[in-house]
């Protein structure tokens, strides 16, 4: 039998359909027999009975016989059932049970794994994986992307699928990666192998969260690259930090010109200056700071350096405490913040004593170790007179309003504006030699001799010469040599003069040959000390050796002895002979 078609009309009630008898007849006869062409997966037949019956008054279908399709049945004992929730989506419990899924849909949002989804797609999870997703048909290289949570975050994972083995989850737009982060937690924008935990290759730009400022990265060619403040590609007002790899340094602009730039040495450039680890062009404003802390300081020593006390006043501390400042009168006080003073230079100690006054000439100053000046004063300036003392007190030189300049108690020496003719004079009379036997002078210059004292009045034991002392004097006429001296060979060779004299050797055997001391006469003399050569070395590295001479035995010192002759008494003496 034919298929029968049911005709359902035109429209509605408007009498071209089947009437409902008829209707329900032709259901009955697909019931009876159905015709299903197999390729297409319809059913071949069904043997019916009486079991099918149809409600006229609700249409409800009731099947109560076995039915037959393709020789399997559906009967009493193994018929489809079960039951399920509104909006679950239906899922086969078992072989012949109907029942719901995890699947919620409330015909706005689809929910997996909860009943109130807020979503359009919704999933919820009690385990840590929320969802896995997985590529198959590449063996090994299997992945696995998992989204679960870790707590307060949700963690994405990525795995090779068969040994476990976390991969990089990359990103891509356009059938290209443009996103990366690899198993070692780097971020990679614009490459598939990033070497930090974040790599950016290419430019970079950063807005405000409103309006056109930014912050822009770029690579303006292959030693520079920019970071730019303000709105980016433009010309004007724009901050600029410039990375130059050419040997240029690290470069900061802003305005379009360059402000600032650190060299490759590490040298700071401010106003395009250079020649000094910091060059600045123009003035340098800092705060005042303090004596506990100054504004120009030491990074290993911050209680140390210079700072602004008070209004045009610059003062220097260490370790915390001031101990200079010039103030704004142009005065230089040292421990002392008094400044009134007459002078142009103050120095005070601990004890608050006036250790140093310089005066502008209008006011007579002193410099003293301490108040009391005929104690511990090295330096005097006091009345008209300049004092320089030892230790303790003692005067080694003073200087005299008219220029006399007297050296300890040894010399004297006068200007020439001077009413007297002397000019250099000792101390005390017959007491100061001029040189000694291991110190001598080269030469002296005079338009005159020397003049030895012949006074009777200072001399005593007055007589005629011995017989003994005339022999001696005899010999010695016959004593005199030519020579020339050692040390004048040394330094000028064959152009050395020749000298004539006697030897002091021959002369003190000619004294000792009638029987006499040469040591007892004055024309002999015989002059002994000890020296020795002490090496040091200077700030810059050069070493030194310096000769020093002692009066008496000394550690390290060897004794040396010179002989030497009076050649006045000497003619005097030989003179006597003839």
């Amino acid at each position: 039998m034919a298929k029968q078609t049911i005709n359902i009309g035109a429209s509605a009630n408007d009498g071209t359909g089947d009437p409902l008898r008829i209707a329900f007849d032709k259901v009955n006869s697909n019931f009876t027999e159905l015709y299903n062409d197999e390729s297409q997966g319809e059913v071949n037949s069904i043997i019916a009975g009486d079991g099918i019956s149809v409600d006229t008054a609700t249409g409800d279908v009731t099947i109560t016989n076995t039915i037959t399709n393709n020789n399997q049945l559906i009967n009493g004992a193994g018929y489809v059932d079960g039951s399920g929730t509104a909006n679950y989506i239906a899922k086969w419990a078992d072989g012949d049970t109907i029942g719901n899924s995890v699947i919620y849909d409330d015909g706005t949002n689809v929910g997996i794994g909860t009943s109130s989804p807020a979503t359009p797609i919704d999933v919820s999870s009690v385990s840590s994986t929320i969802a896995s997703f997985r590529a198959t048909g590449f063996g090994a290289n299997n992945i696995r992307l998992e989204i679960g949570s870790g707590g307060d975050r949700t963690i994405f994972k990525s795995f090779q699928d068969t040994t476990n083995v976390e991969r990089a989850i990359a990103f891509q737009t356009g059938n290209t990666e443009r996103m990366r982060i690899d198993s070692s937690g780097n971020v990679g924008i614009g490459t598939t192998s990033p070497v930090a935990k974040l790599d950016v290759r290419g430019n970079s730009l950063f807005y405000a969260n409103s309006g056109t400022t930014s912050m822009g990265i770029t690579a303006t060619s292959s030693n520079n690259t920019e970071i730019t403040f303000g709105s980016f590609g433009a010309s004007g007002n724009v901050a600029k930090i410039i990375g130059n790899s050419g040997g240029l340094g690290l470069i900061f602009n802003t305005n379009s010109a360059e402000r600032m730039r650190i060299t490759s040495d590490g040298d700071v450039q401010i106003g395009n200056v250079a020649g000094a680890k910091l060059s600045i062009s123009g003035s340098v404003g800092t705060t005042n700071g303090t004596a506990a802390l100054p504004t120009h300081t030491f990074y290993s020593d911050l209680n140390t350096g210079m700072y602004r006390a008070a209004a045009d006043t610059l003062a220097f501390s260490t370790g915390g405490t001031e101990r200079m400042r010039i103030d704004s009168s142009g005065k230089l006080l040292i421990n002392t913040t008094n400044n009134n003073a007459s002078g142009l230079f103050r120095v005070r100690q601990a004890a608050d004593f006036n250790v140093a006054t310089f005066t502008d000439g209008s006011a007579v100053g002193f410099v003293a170790i301490n108040d009391d000046v005929s104690a511990n004063v090295p330096f005097l300036l006091q009345g008209s007179d300049i004092r320089f003392n030892a230790l303790g007190g003692t005067e080694r030189m003073r200087i005299t309003s008219n220029g006399m300049i007297t050296l300890g108690d040894a010399v004297t020496v006068v200007p020439s504006s001077a009413s007297v003719n002397v000019r250099l004079i000792p101390a005390s009379d017959g007491t100061v030699r001029l040189g000694d036997g291991a110190e001598r002078w080269e030469a002296v210059y005079a338009v005159n001799g020397t003049i030895i004292t012949s006074d009777a009045n200072e001399k005593q034991d007055i007589e005629d010469l011995s017989q003994v002392e005339i022999n001696v004097a005899k010999s010695l006429k016959g004593l005199i040599k030519k020579f020339r001296y050692k040390d004048a060979v040394a330094k000028k060779g064959e152009d050395a003069r020749i000298h004539f004299g006697v030897i002091a050797q021959e002369v003190q055997a000619a004294f000792e040959t009638e029987g006499l001391d040469a040591s007892r006469y004055g024309l002999f003399c015989s002059d002994t000390w000890w020296e020795k050569y002490v090496t040091s070395t200077n700030e810059e590295g050069v070493e030194t050796s310096k000769r020093e001479v002692y009066n008496e035995p000394t550690e390290g010192a060897t004794e040396k002895t010179r002989l030497g002759i009076r050649y006045e008494e000497l003619l005097a003496f030989v003179i006597s002979a003839l």
